[in-house]
């Protein structure tokens, strides 16, 4: 299928090479390392401890990945998002030409591919992507049972009970309880438009519910043998009604979840305005699954604004049902002629604007360049930013020509080179750029040359776990800075702290013996390699891993 190979082409050359992105692929990666080299698949652990935040299905996923591939790396540790996202694709497809016929399938899956949360989480290694598909297939498959209500047989309809149960049974395993709440939400939306899409009484039925049990218990079960009830039902309380009551992390304001769809749609949301338009929003949802479409997002941006811990990527299983309103509205557009000129004009402006943050990414001299200071003097990610910027804008500027002429696939056609190209040239020019951005490889080696091998290891909160993951160090988190100097002082073995300059402390509260031995830059932070009990002709490395440093800043 020429979808899912074009999803292949823009999301697969991202796996390997680019360094894992904190916050969430170095602690996923480090979950899925342990339960890996550990071979137990029923406790979960980061830095040796206790890990309850997210069900084993991603992790389950990745130590396989890791067995296939010969060892823990960072291409298998993205392997099951990437294998989830082209399901996905291929899924969309399949079921948008039910949905909405061709081409409007076509268009819907295209453009779900090159939106850009999708080309940022679609081989990304987090649990959203399997979420999505989860749900995606869940809906899909009740959606089959609800059309072939009192038309096919009852075993037929029992069949399609069984496959959304096994799918919902994916998301869940891969984020949890959320999965029943967005399947839920669908079917509420059918049932206040009386459309009769998706209903979940094919769910209710023995069959359907034995394979859900048979899914889901095993592993809760095997946990619970292992650590007692009392952790388990403490973590999902925690995770699912403690954290949306009242979050600890991730808060934003209300309309939160507004912008970031916003963002993260872009480019397609560059058709908004037209779309909402009347002569191209009515005839669009006069149709009862196009209503439905729209009615199921809007429901879960509201369910998703009401805790105050929002991300736009807890959006992402609501990308496809837009995905095929956009499709759809593809056709309407091209239909008139002021709507499609109006939209191709919006698209050439965003093209310009994008052409000149490119220009002004590329030479570092220009004012108003979109780089922070710090990483505007990396050569590397100058050159990826206005790479990538470019390609936009080339893709935009094609995009509305194709839409001032009324061409609907042309007009798809923009953003999907866009991202095929973008995913043909990452691992020469993103990938890089990436890298050099974060400098975590280089800094781990310089820490590691620091570092005797009977050192005692110890590192703050922040970015500890991707300092684990390229040292491959077992070590003690120190959550302040009196705990850092506790830990150095502590024992007679050579001990090492690695962390941030502000969780790390001044200097001047080390315990006697210890000093800064090298300091770099992991992304925007500043850290440092602390040592103490270690040989004194064991000299620095005169600079970090990017560049020239001040080390006389250590104890700032």
């Amino acid at each position: 299928m020429l979808v899912v190979l074009a999803g292949a082409a823009a999301l697969g050359p991202s796996l390997p090479e680019r360094e894992l992105m904190p916050p969430d692929e170095p602690r996923f990666a480090l979950v899925a390392r342990e339960m890996y080299e550990r071979g137990d698949p029923v406790l979960l652990t980061r830095g040796g401890e206790l890990y309850t935040d997210k069900p084993p299905l991603l992790f389950w996923a990745q130590s396989a990945a890791f067995l296939l591939l010969g060892g823990p790396g960072e291409a298998a540790a993205r392997l099951p998002s990437l294998v989830a996202t082209l399901a996905l694709i291929a899924l969309l497809h399949r079921t948008g030409r039910r949905w909405v016929g061709e081409p409007g399938a076509t268009y819907g899956a295209l453009a779900y591919l090159s939106c850009l949360l999708v080309l940022e989480r679609g081989a990304w290694c987090s649990t959203d992507a399997l979420l999505a598909v989860g749900v995606f297939g869940a809906v899909a498959a009740l959606s089959s049972a609800s059309a072939a209500s009192g038309v096919t047989p009852s075993s037929s309809r029992a069949h399609a009970g069984v496959v959304a149960a096994t799918w919902l049974a994916v998301g869940t395993l891969a984020k949890g309880p959320v999965a029943f709440a967005i399947v839920g939400i669908a079917a509420l939306a059918s049932w206040l438009l009386g459309a009769g899409l998706v209903s979940l009484r094919p769910l209710l039925r023995p069959l359907p519910l034995a394979t859900l049990a048979a899914l889901l218990f095993p592993w809760p079960l095997a946990l619970v043998s292992r650590l007692g009830l009392g952790p388990p039902l403490e973590a999902l309380w925690r995770q699912n009604v403690v954290r949306f009551v009242q979050s600890w992390d991730n808060l934003e304001p209300w309309w939160f979840q507004g912008w970031s769809l916003l963002s993260g749609l872009f480019p397609w949301t560059l058709l908004a305005g037209v779309a909402l338009a009347p002569k191209i929003l009515g005839p669009l949802l006069a149709d009862r699954t196009r209503r439905w479409l729209a009615l199921w997002p809007a429901l879960m941006v509201v369910f998703f604004s009401i805790p105050a811990g929002k991300r736009g990527v807890y959006l992402l299983p609501i990308y496809p049902a837009l995905a095929l309103l956009i499709g759809s509205s593809l056709e309407r557009i091209a239909e008139h002629v002021a709507a499609r000129r109006a939209a191709a004009a919006g698209a050439v402006l965003v093209a310009c604007v994008l052409g000149l943050l490119a220009g002004t990414a590329a030479e570092p001299a220009w004012r108003g360049s979109p780089l922070p200071p710090d990483l505007a003097e990396i050569g590397a990610v100058r050159s990826g930013a206005a790479t990538v910027l470019g390609l936009m804008s080339a893709a935009l500027l094609w995009s509305g020509i194709a839409s001032w002429r009324g061409r609907p696939l042309a007009v798809v056609a923009g953003p999907t080179s866009f991202a095929i190209l973008v995913g043909l040239l990452y691992p020469s020019v993103v990938t890089p750029a990436l890298n050099a951005a974060q400098g975590a490889r280089a800094f781990a080696e310089q820490a590691i040359s620091h570092t005797p091998a009977n050192a005692r290891i110890g590192w703050t909160r922040n970015k500890w776990e991707l300092i684990a993951w390229y040292t491959s160090w077992r070590g003690q988190r120190l959550d302040s800075p009196r705990a850092v100097s506790h830990f150095l002082a502590d024992g007679e073995s050579p001990a090492v702290a690695v962390g941030p300059f502000e969780e790390l402390g001044p200097e001047r509260d080390f315990p006697a013996g210890s000093r800064v031995a090298d300091v770099g830059r992991l992304g925007r932070d500043r850290v440092a390699v602390v040592v103490r009990g270690l040989a004194k002709e064991r000299e620095p490395f005169p600079q970090s891993p990017n560049g020239p440093v001040d080390k006389n800043a250590a104890g700032s």
